[in-house]
């Protein structure tokens, strides 16, 4: 697997701790200057909320003139939230209320996305198709920082309406060379806000990116998972004088990236049955602290714990339980030593992290029994185990009381049997350290 590196050090913290201020700093002149961010009329915006609403369909089968005249208003619509980013008006007075407007406007009549109608998908596609084409020379091109930053927000907030469309933005600007981690974050919120969808609750290992039941993951998705794994993979370098809170930094981004990636649903992405990617490994290796330096914080551990265990079993059975389970177990063990040693650390929401943990678990061994997999036992053993570790975190116990001999024991006496997590592919493994 490559690790693309990069340079870090006062810049990439600075970006960090401005990301949140960006939105609404002063910043220069629009970089389409010579276009106008118009307001709808008053039937245009009455005709927007029908489509919304999901009253009438965007596209209109033989009628190209009235298809053409919704998809008029739709790009009127994101071009007048687009352009105003590059307003300096709107900079100088601040584009928080832009945002909100923005967010507000963006969301559905629906509690989800899976409640929502025919037509209003067909709507969150075509309004998403208008904001991502307004957005995406902001996004990428501008010269002024606070314009990337923005657009990349905006962009995010396309993702939580479903339009899958979006990921392509998202995945230029994590590979865009030499971009702040401000401007990725955002990406990484993007990818996150789609993989989080749930379009269908009957079947849940389908992701807004599948439009149909096959299982079959489209090449955008793809190239989303595996964008995730290779940010999740860049080596980092730091210069000699960096602060612990440069490395903080990265690590706060990093975990957006493990969260999306934990929201995937597959242990092995493919296509036309050829392995693309391993997110279930990927997830192992960020649980077990096996990746490119800084070294996962904490809470990125829980996180990668969590989404490994969530993800779906693939009906192949290629991934060896007795592996995983022992992998877990040796994470687990050392968050728990990491918590007695550093019993007023507040860098992540330890009662809720360790609930969180628990009921990811018991998700896995739902999953695991009910397709029947081979060492299924291994994993309520290994619960049974954690519980005197995870059960005084949940409940808000002082470190002193948690107990991480169980799970200790557990490991060192369920040394797995297989020689890597998937069967198929020897070379899936984690190095002990």
């Amino acid at each position: 697997m490559k690790n693309p590196s990069r340079r870090a050090g006062t810049t990439c913290l600075r970006w960090l701790a401005l990301t949140s201020c960006l939105i609404g700093l002063a910043g220069g002149g629009a970089v389409l200057a010579q276009d106008k961010a118009e307001r709808l009329s008053s039937s245009e915006n009455t005709k927007l909320e029908a489509l919304r609403r999901g009253e009438a369909p965007v596209v209109i089968e033989g009628n190209k003139d009235a298809t053409a005249q919704n998809q008029q208003i739709l790009d009127k619509f994101a071009r007048y939230f687009t352009l105003r980013i590059n307003d300096p008006q709107n900079q100088r007075e601040g584009l928080a209320a832009l945002h909100q407007e923005a967010a507000r406007r963006l969301q559905l009549p629906a509690p989800s996305y899976a409640k929502l109608t025919n037509e209003q998908r067909q709507y969150v596609d075509e309004v998403g198709k208008a904001f991502i084409k307004q957005l995406t020379p902001l996004a990428l091109n501008s010269g002024k920082p606070i314009v990337r930053v923005n657009a990349a927000w905006m962009a995010a907030e396309v993702g939580k309406t479903g339009y899958d469309g979006a990921a392509d933005l998202y995945v230029k600007i994590l590979a865009k060379e030499g971009e702040s981690d401000g401007v990725k974050l955002w990406a990484l919120h993007g990818l996150h806000n789609l993989f989080s969808i749930v379009p269908d609750p009957i079947v849940p290992v389908k992701t807004v990116f599948q439009k149909n039941n096959t299982g079959t993951l489209s090449p955008l998705e793809l190239k989303s998972i595996q964008a995730l794994i290779t940010f999740i993979e860049r080596k980092v370098e730091f210069p000699p004088n960096h602060t612990a809170a440069e490395e903080q930094a990265v690590q706060f981004v990093r975990r957006e990236a493990v969260r999306a990636l934990a929201q995937v649903r597959v242990q092995a992405a493919k296509n036309l049955g050829q392995v693309q990617s391993r997110p279930a490994l990927e997830l192992l290796k960020v649980a077990c602290g096996e990746i490119p330096a800084p070294e996962p914080s904490v809470a990125e551990r829980c996180e990668a714990i969590i989404g490994f265990c969530q993800l779906v079993p693939d009906r192949d059975r290629d991934l060896q339980v007795d592996y995983a389970a022992y992998q877990i177990g040796r994470a687990i063990q050392a968050i728990g030593v990491y918590r007695v040693e550093h019993q007023t650390d507040t860098s992540m929401p330890w009662k809720a992290n360790a609930a969180r943990i628990r009921a990811a678990l018991e998700t896995w061994k739902k999953n695991a029994d009910d397709m029947k997999l081979q060492d299924a036992a291994l994993i309520p053993a290994l619960i049974a185990a954690a519980d005197d570790a995870l059960k005084p975190l949940e409940e808000g116990i002082a470190g002193n009381n948690l107990r991480v001999e169980p799970v200790a024991v557990w490991v060192g006496a369920n040394a797995p049997k297989s020689a890597s997590l998937f069967k198929s592919d020897p070379a899936t493994v984690i190095k002990l350290k």
